[in-house]
């Protein structure tokens, strides 16, 4: 359904002199599953005490597998409707893209695991777009083993996060995987999860329900800019998929106004069990 702020059909809450935005609502939510694993021919087995004893790959600065993943439908995710308030501030990363020789260390003292902590250079040390599945996460760092997206995302481990951010009119909590040999939330857990949440179809009330009209022409124009960036690539395939993109409609991650790439996610001061994520 292709509709206006002003859609009939949905009955969303107008404002006076609301400008005319064209975007398309959808009532369907399509999440497209996660891909089976990536197995590199070049890529060397190592080996982790600490980590589940399976084959854990040495991760170069190519795509990374999830091997240890499950498709999205069998995994379990809450999202609130709640407004997150304004968290501490944080700088996006100017500095020309870095090449770090040794993996960051695991915190010893708490807090958010170091692989998903935004360095002080600015450059995260995993490299992810949060329109794209998490099969296309990449890495600055020369070689990491899977086995580190298995650590878990905060320490102390805990059994759920709470991630917000300053443009989303939602909270997000993430939950441990049922079934799992690790009864804590892990790095992998945190990116599925972001992936699958944010794939929401956004609705026509949340919208226009957006406090300002520049923020409605932010939201509208990156929901263009999403699917438009696939018609650019020039392929029957790729014309294709914009095609379904466009007619999927307006999805919660154009609410971040174009700053979908991940650099982290950070402690919010005052708010012990809350944290923001980080993008630019």
């Amino acid at each position: 359904m292709e509709a206006s702020a002003r859609c009939p059909s949905t009955h969303p809450t107008s404002r006076p002199n609301m400008p005319h935005h064209r975007v398309r609502f959808s009532s369907t939510n399509i999440v497209h599953p996660l891909p089976p694993p990536i197995r590199s021919r070049s890529s060397s087995l190592t080996s982790d005490s600490s980590a589940e004893q399976e084959p854990s790959e040495t991760l170069s600065s190519t795509n990374m597998p999830f091997p240890f993943l499950s498709p999205y439908e069998h995994r379990r995710w809450h999202v609130n409707n709640e407004k997150s308030s304004p968290s501490s501030s944080w700088s996006p990363p100017t500095a020309a893209l870095l090449t770090t020789t040794m993996p960051p260390p695991r915190p010893l003292s708490g807090g958010v695991n170091d692989l998903i902590s935004l360095p002080d250079s600015g450059v995260p040390y995993l490299l992810y777009d949060l329109t794209l599945p998490p099969s296309t996460i990449s890495t600055t760092l020369p070689k990491i083993p899977s086995s580190r997206l298995r650590e878990p995302a905060i320490y102390p481990p805990r059994l759920s996060i709470t991630l917000v951010h300053p443009h989303l009119p939602w909270s997000f909590t993430i939950l441990a995987r049922p079934g799992s040999t690790y009864a804590y939330v892990s790095i992998a857990d945190v990116f599925a999860f972001l992936y699958a949440a944010l794939r929401i179809n956004a609705t026509a009330n949340e919208f226009v329900g957006l406090p300002t009209d520049d923020l409605m022409r932010g939201v509208a124009m990156a929901y263009r800019r999403r699917y438009e960036r696939l018609w650019r690539k020039e392929s029957l395939a790729s014309a294709a998929a914009a095609q379904q993109e466009q007619a999927e409609g307006l999805k919660r991650v154009d609410f971040l106004l174009g700053a979908t790439r991940f650099l982290g996610i950070a402690p919010i001061p005052g708010r012990a069990d809350v944290w923001q994520l980080q993008t630019t």
